[in-house]
Formats: structure tokens, C-alpha cells, sequence
């Protein structure tokens, strides 16, 4: 058996020797060796070798690219002493201030596996601390920690600490603070409580202060907010001079679900929240609306009111309203319906823009420099992006083309002009794409994909550069 593997050794293919430098000056201590062994079969195997360097020289005008009399000084650098990477004090490793990093003993690999192993000593004791909030915790009497007369048996689930008060104080506490949820203790276990049921009532028109000249009737309102859906007793202001409601309302930071006499409203927290949810977890409004709804009840014994066809319009008038301010619209005397074609997009801050981010004369730099001010741009589609036929007519666009999407008019006449032209095929590969390019696949799509033109280095939509693909890919 050993024969036969010199005699294969023997056999083996060319041997190539690859060895650095001893003149590179790159920031090495060792010189390394890699020989490369070819065998019979077609596989290669290497061997690596290092042979330690003494010492490191480096120019250091070179290396600082300055002009110095003292050209030909050269400098010994002990790399001995100049740390892990041989280049002292440039080491990428910054230190860190996390008590948790330094912590002694710490395991090269962050596995979240060995993470959960060390806690699991501690599950009993986490188990307990969770039941304590099913009980009294540490309240040794009945008294209310707050003003020590009434009976302490209500706490808030919102609160820090939650500790445990009367309803007197538990109301005052939650004046400005009307979507918190309480628990009171029936002797034996906790049962769901709101500030409704206690008699709070929110007033509006005085930044949460009294009015003299309140309404005379209540409404029971709906409140979405982001800790779920609440019950709330709404009280507008009547004095002279008083806005409408729908404006007390958003004087309040609370969206009306409706113009003329609002029963329901959405807070902005819970309107900001769902926007960044959609955009970085592409969740639906239906799953964050009753996401919501179960955080209030989860168990369908409450008669909650559903607001969810609501909420749509309420998330689409808040989108158009944040790229409204956004874009400086609300700060123009001749007001919004002034806004130009794509004013509301945002671009690309990077590509050339005259007189923004250009020199002066940058139209007369020479021919070898032109490119620089280039403007690099690409087209591109999406054929899954398309839209059925639903006799959607009565919702026209907020701002049509005053950002990222053409003009619906100029755009439709457009493609009506030059839409019955069939672009000849070139392509020989009889692929069913590309035949079925120019036409529907299906009667009931209004829009076959989208296409549009964008920054050809950051990928930023440009402005009107957003158009629907009405016969397939045209």
C-alpha cells in the first residue's frame, strides 16, 4: 500500500513554488511560502510556509506623501512592538463602553444558542418575577401609595412600576394620559379597567385644561392608538371663537375618521408606527389594525367597535399629508394647489444638480473632466406590479404627478397616440416573453407592470419618472 502512494507521488503533476518578495514593503512580519502540488488525479494541494522577517523598513515621506528634506532618513520600525496587525496604534478594533462586551469570559462567537443556555439556570426565577405582576407584588396593605386614604386596588399597565392607587388619584394621574390601561384587584386576581369606566373625560379646545363653555353632550369616542383600540368620553369646546371639532381634534394630534361629526379617530403615533411598519416589514394594514384590536381584547368578549374601513383613508390622507410637509408645500403663500410636477420627490442628492451641487463654469470644464458632470440614469420595470380592473373612477390620485408618478392626462394621451406601434423583435430565441411583449395577457388587468427611470448610481426614482405599463411591456 505505501508503494503504490510513492509511486503516485511520484507521478504527480508539476510543482509550482509561489514565494513573496523579500523587497515588498507592504506591513508584514513573515515572509510566506505557498507550493502548489499537482496530482495524477487533477487535484491540487498546497503547502503554506512563513519565514519570520526581522525587521520592517518604510519611507516615511512616502508614506505621508509630503515634501521633507530629510528624503533619504529612513526609519527602523520595530514591528515587534507595533502590535497584532504590525501598524501600532492604527488598529481597527475601537473600544467599546458596553459593560456586557468587556464582560470577563466572553465567548468569541455571539451564538444566540450558548445565550439562551446560560439563562436557562434562571428560568424558575424569571418565571416567578413574571406571576408577581399577577399579584400585589410587594403592596403589604390596601392603602393608595399616593395620597394613603383610599383603597390602593387599581394599578396601570402603562405606568413604570405600576404601583397601585385609588380611583381619585389613578384619574388625576391619567388626565393626560387617557389610553393607559388599568387593572383592578378583586381580592383574588386582576380584571381590565379603563379611564372611562372610572369617569375620566377628555377635553378638548384647551390643550387638556378646563373649558368654561364645554359641549353639553358627551360623545363616546373611538380611539386608535398604539398600545390598541379605546373607549373615550370626549367633551369639544363651545366657547366663542372655538374651532371645528375636526380641528380640535388634530389640535389634540388625533386624525378624524370623518369631516362633518367624528365618532372615531386615529392618533398620529399610531399612523407614524404603521408607516414605518409597512416600509420595513411590508406588514398590511388589515394584520396591524387587528393586531391592534387583540392587544385590547383578545378574547372577543368586548363589544369593540371596528374601525378598520376607517383606518384606510385615514393611512392614505396621513402619507399624502407627511410628503406635503415634507416637501416645504404648507410654507408657500400661493398654497398647496400650487405645487409643480414632481416638486413632492425626493432626488437623488448625489447626481448633478445646476446651481445646487455643481461649480460655477462646470458647462465650460474641459473635455477630459465633461464626464464628471454626467448624469448617469437607467430604466427599468416591474411586470408584477400590476393592477386589476376594479371600476375604481370616483378616487382620483391627491397629487396627481406632483411627485415620483407622470401625469395621469398627458400620460394617457401619450400612449393612446403611440400605443397601437409594435416594436419589431430582433430576438431569436423564440421565448414566449418576448413574443407576448406588446400585448395583455389578460382583459382584466389596467395596469400590465411599471416602469420607470432612475438615478443610475443610488437607484433614486426620478422626478415623474413612474409610469403603468398598459399593454404589456409598453
Amino acid at each position: 500500500m505505501s508503494s503504490k502512494r510513492k509511486s503516485s507521488t511520484a507521478k504527480s503533476g508539476p510543482r509550482i513554488k509561489i514565494s513573496r518578495s523579500t523587497d515588498d514593503q507592504r506591513p508584514t512580519t513573515h515572509i510566506q511560502n505557498v507550493t502548489l502540488h499537482s496530482l495524477s488525479s487533477g487535484r491540487l494541494t498546497q503547502n503554506v510556509s512563513h519565514t519570520p522577517q526581522t525587521a520592517m523598513f518604510a519611507d516615511l515621506p512616502d508614506l505621508l506623501a509630503v515634501e521633507d528634506d530629510e528624503d533619504d532618513k529612513i526609519i527602523d520600525l520595530d514591528v515587534a512592538d507595533a502590535g497584532d496587525n504590525g501598524l501600532g496604534g492604527l488598529s481597527d478594533n475601537i473600544p467599546s463602553n458596553d459593560p456586557e462586551d468587556d464582560a470577563p469570559g466572553k465567548r468569541e462567537s455571539k451564538d444566540s444558542a450558548c445565550s439562551v443556555q446560560d439563562w436557562v439556570p434562571y428560568r424558575a426565577a424569571y418565571l416567578d418575577e413574571l406571576l408577581r405582576h399577577e399579584g400585589r407584588q410587594n403592596a403589604s396593605d390596601s392603602a393608595c401609595i399616593r395620597c394613603n386614604v383610599g383603597i390602593g386596588d387599581i394599578k396601570c399597565r402603562d405606568c413604570f412600576g405600576g404601583p397601585s392607587h385609588c380611583s381619585q388619584c389613578i384619574l388625576e394621574i391619567h388626565r393626560s394620559h387617557p389610553f393607559h390601561r388599568l387593572l383592578r384587584w378583586t381580592g383574588e386576581y386582576y380584571n381590565d379597567l379603563t379611564l372611562q369606566q372610572l369617569g375620566l373625560k377628555v377635553q378638548l379646545g384647551h390643550d387638556g385644561y378646563l373649558c368654561q363653555f364645554p359641549s353639553a353632550d358627551t360623545v363616546d369616542f373611538t380611539v386608535i392608538d398604539t398600545s390598541g383600540v379605546h373607549n373615550v368620553t370626549v367633551s369639544f369646546c363651545e366657547c366663542l371663537g372655538a374651532v371645528h371639532q375636526r380641528f380640535q381634534l388634530l389640535r389634540a394630534s388625533w386624525m378624524p375618521a370623518s369631516l362633518d361629526r367624528p365618532k372615531s379617530a386615529f392618533t398620529f403615533d399610531v399612523l407614524d408606527t404603521f408607516h414605518l411598519l409597512t416600509l420595513q416589514g411590508k406588514i398590511s394594514a388589515y394584520d396591524y389594525y387587528y393586531s391592534l384590536a387583540h392587544k385590547s381584547d383578545n378574547t372577543g368578549l368586548r363589544n369593540l367597535k371596528d374601525r378598520y374601513h376607517q383606518f384606510l383613508p385615514a393611512i392614505r390622507i396621513w402619507w399624502h399629508l407627511k410628503m406635503l410637509k415634507r416637501a416645504g408645500r404648507g410654507h408657500d403663500p400661493a398654497g398647496i394647489e400650487a405645487t409643480l410636477a414632481g416638486e413632492c420627490a425626493v432626488e437623488c442628492p448625489a447626481c448633478p444638480h445646476p446651481g445646487r451641487n455643481l461649480p460655477p463654469g462646470w458647462e465650460e470644464a474641459p473635455e477630459a473632466l465633461r464626464w464628471i458632470y454626467c448624469l448617469i440614469l437607467t430604466i427599468d420595470a416591474n411586470f408584477r406590479l400590476k393592477l386589476k380592473e376594479r371600476g375604481i373612477k370616483d378616487d382620483p390620485a391627491l397629487g396627481n404627478g406632483w411627485a415620483h408618478w407622470v401625469q395621469s392626462a398627458p400620460y394617457k394621451a401619450y400612449y393612446k397616440k403611440y400605443g397601437h406601434q409594435i416594436e419589431p423583435n430582433y430576438c431569436d430565441s423564440d421565448l414566449r416573453t418576448v413574443d407576448h411583449s406588446g400585448s395583455k395577457y389578460s382583459d382584466g388587468w389596467k395596469a400590465t407592470g411599471v416602469a420607470g427611470g432612475l438615478c443610475g448610481r443610488h437607484m433614486f426614482v426620478r422626478k415623474n419618472g413612474l409610469g403603468d405599463l398598459q399593454k404589456g411591456e409598453r
